[in-house]
């Protein structure tokens, strides 16, 4: 390879380097949105266990102080008062709100 490939190549790629991160981002952004609407439709229900578990897999993908309102929430319903506090209290502290 010549030096001038060499150079295009490394220009191409640290062009398209940034724009790959942000497909990524994207694409769990949609997906945490998505597990975030299945907790709040099991919530409605008043199938806590499946919300819960809903809560938690968004919660694994972007912890925040919605995903700990909504722990607290079931917690609640479960009469898990322990754990409804403690998730609830972590939730007005968390600044990342999603």
């Amino acid at each position: 390879m010549t030096r001038g490939k060499a150079l295009l190549w490394i220009v191409v790629l640290s062009l398209c380097g940034p724009s790959l991160p942000v497909l990524a981002q994207d694409d769990a952004d949609a997906e945490y949105m998505e597990i975030v609407g299945e907790a709040l439709q099991e919530f409605d229900a008043g199938a806590w266990v499946d919300a819960r578990a809903s809560f938690r897999h968004a919660h694994r993908l972007q912890p925040n102080a919605r995903t700990f309102r909504g722990l607290g929430m079931v917690a609640y319903e479960l009469r898990e008062y322990v754990d409804a506090v403690r998730y609830l209290e972590r939730a007005m502290l968390d600044a990342r709100i999603r």
